[in-house]
Parts: structure tokens; sequence; C-alpha cells
């Protein structure tokens, strides 16, 4: 899963009432891997048990647990930067606890995060342009895009650190 946007630039709310980047980054997602689950687990004679690989952002963190929907001023204003940050913060969260539960009931299904870094992408750029700090901004090229997608897929064909057969 890497869903994603990086926020509008004031705050937008879908027509469910959420807050339009944690709906994007967070609500649309986990429904999707909460849909899948079954899928995933797969009959036990299956040597290859499913896998959730969930992209976050290096620059993940001001999530306020109890504002989820980043209706008031704290950490701080509703800003575009706040929201995506706040995003994979909470995609980071749920993950570890989905593999908490996932593993208290003996499931097979593992649970991974990663983050691909900068790489040369429309969501990077916007990134980059709306929502980075000076500070963190990129000074020079971005990796290619195939560079940013190798952790994924090196989770997605590990199991335990074996290759995964074919």
């Amino acid at each position: 899963n890497c869903a994603g946007i990086v926020g509008p630039t004031e705050r937008t709310l879908t027509p469910e009432g959420n807050e339009l980047t944690v709906a994007t980054n967070v609500l649309g997602p986990h429904l999707l891997v909460t849909e899948l689950l079954e899928r995933l687990e797969g009959p036990y004679e299956d040597d290859n048990p499913g896998r959730l690989i969930l992209a976050t952002c290096a620059y993940a963190g001001g999530l306020n647990i109890d504002d989820l929907q980043c209706e008031t001023e704290e950490p701080a204003p509703w800003s575009s930067r706040r929201a995506y940050r706040a995003s994979h913060q909470a995609t980071y969260l749920l993950a570890q606890a989905l593999d908490r539960r996932l593993r208290q009931r003996f499931s097979r299904i593992s649970v991974d995060t990663f983050t691909p870094g900068p790489s040369d992408t429309p969501l990077f750029a916007a990134w980059q342009a709306c929502a980075a700090p000076a500070a963190l901004r990129q000074p020079g090229p971005c990796a290619p895009p195939a560079v940013g997608a190798e952790s994924a897929l090196l989770l997605a064909t590990r199991n335990n650190g074996r290759s995964i057969p074919s």
C-alpha cells in the first residue's frame, strides 16, 4: 500500500466528514487492508502467507491522537504539512497495532512499513513544494522511483530472510 496525497492548501473534508489527507493516507488504506485480511491469510497449505507492506514517510510525526482530523490548534494549526506528517505517523502506528493483533491470533500475515526516501515522483515534488519545511527540502536530484521501490520489493520477496520460491 502506497496511497498518499500531500493535502490541499486549505483544510478540506470528504463527504463523510473526514479531513482529506487523513482519509486518503490513513482511513482508505486501512479499510482496504482490513477487507483483504481473510484473502491474505490464505490456506494453511500455501507456502507463501500474505504480507502487508505499508509506505510511510521519514518526516512522519506531530500526530495528536486526540485530534486525528487536525481540527484543533494542537500541536499546531492545520496545514498540509501537519496533516501529511500526522497521517504517516498514524499509518505507522496502525501498522504496529495490526501486526500485534495478527501475531496474537497466530496469523501468518506479516506487516511491515518502509520509507522509500526522496524519490523523483509527483508526490515527493508536491511535498517539496508545499509541505516540506525549508530545512528538509531535497537540495539536489532525487533518486529514481525504482530506487524508492527497492525496499518494498525486498519486503515483498523475502520470507524471514529466505527468498520466496517462484
